[in-house]
């Protein structure tokens, strides 16, 4: 996307978007795709190596830090990110962004380190103190790059965009098997953690056509902050569903029983993680600019949610269909024990793109506060 003079960007849509929605598909669908493939086989052959480099124990007591961890991870941009897909973005509004990430992921830092004693009391656990504080040190990090990450998107440089999130997958999982070679154990897995929010975070500055900046203009606080609570809320919300039952499983069953049900989860969601969810963001940065033409709107979510189901339903039926070989090749004969609960989750495997499209559509088209309605029922509906 071109940058225009004054400062001011493109709307989020602009017309006759219909004949050129397909090859916007396609070239960013397709440096997605080849990015993703890699961050996926990366990320497939550094989990084969930890699982043998690790033991179940460490697997739960970071499973345990990594519940607290991801709860406040929901939160930790505001909501920047999205608001950066909104129509008229100025730069000063985007540096006001950019100043919120940075301001919320400090405030998260110093709360994730604060909450080691309360997650030790819960799970039973002396060692989470000293992990979450370890964890605490990717939220300044990832809270800035948020916004960053999300101009690239808008500008549609997908292909820069994917490159950076490959870099940093693969040189954090160098970092944690090396961490685990030498005997770091859960640290190995708070190594990768780190890493990859700062290697991320450092790309997306060197890359970003507007450096953030101070200003002193007059900015629509209010708007921005709403925005952003409305879409955490939505995102709390989700990671509640995702990992309650991990959380009942560590607290009820202890750190083995937990590494070993985590990596059943673990194996089911890597498709999710690098399919369906890194896609999100360049999904809603297309919808949000062909809102104003009903048919391109509609063909593109339709190209984009069938071509991610064609990802995640053959995985899926292999993780119903044959556990055991599935668990085998990825982690090795250990954990086979986590092969019934590959099983049952492969069929939520199966489903997970459909469950993704509210999101596109409602942030896409700026509806949060029904968002966080739909996410609250929703949650509630699990927990029951």
């Amino acid at each position: 996307m071109t940058i225009l003079p004054h400062d001011r960007m493109q709307p989020a849509h602009a017309p006759n978007e219909t004949a050129v929605a397909a090859g916007r598909l396609s070239g960013g669908g397709r440096a997605l795709f080849i990015a993703q493939s890699v961050k996926f086989a990366t990320r497939a052959v550094s989990a084969m190596t930890l699982a043998r480099l690790l033991v179940p124990a460490d697997y739960g007591v970071f499973g345990m830090a990594a519940a607290v961890h991801g709860l406040l991870s929901m939160v930790r941009d505001l909501g920047t990110g999205a608001a950066v897909q909104q129509p008229e973005l100025t730069r000063e509004r985007f540096d006001v962004l950019c100043r919120f990430g940075l301001l919320g992921g400090l405030a998260l830092s110093g709360l994730c380190a604060a909450s080691g004693p309360a997650a030790a009391h819960f799970f039973g656990e002396a060692r989470l103190p000293a992990l979450l504080a370890g964890l605490a040190l990717c939220f300044p990090f990832a809270g800035l790059a948020a916004p960053l990450q999300a101009l690239l998107y808008r500008e549609q440089r997908i292909a820069t965009a994917a490159t950076i999130d490959a870099i940093s997958l693969a040189t954090a999982c160098v970092v944690a098997v090396a961490a685990a070679a030498m005997g770091a154990g859960a640290w190995a897995l708070v190594a990768m953690a780190v890493t990859t929010e700062l290697v991320s975070f450092t790309l997306a500055w060197r890359t970003c056509t507007w450096p953030p900046r101070r200003h002193r203009a007059a900015v629509p606080w209010r708007e921005l902050l709403t925005f952003g609570a409305h879409l955490s809320g939505h995102n709390v919300a989700g990671y509640l569903s995702r990992t309650v039952d991990q959380i009942v499983v560590g607290r009820t069953s202890g750190a083995t029983a937990l590494g070993i049900y985590g990596r059943a989860v673990q194996a089911t969601t890597l498709p999710m993680q690098f399919s369906v969810a890194p896609f999100t963001g360049w999904i809603i940065a297309m919808l949000a600019r062909v809102q104003a033409d009903a048919i391109a709107y509609r063909a593109f979510f339709r190209s984009a949610l069938n071509g991610l189901a064609h990802l995640t339903l053959p995985l899926a039926a292999v993780s119903i269909a044959v556990p055991d070989l599935f668990i085998r090749l990825l982690l090795g004969a250990r954990w086979l024990e986590a092969a019934p609960a590959v099983r049952w989750l492969g069929f939520g495997l199966a489903v997970q793109p459909w469950l993704f499209a509210p999101t596109w559509l409602l942030i896409s088209t700026g509806r949060t506060r029904r968002l966080i309605t739909l996410s609250g029922l929703a949650l509630g509906v699990l927990i029951v």
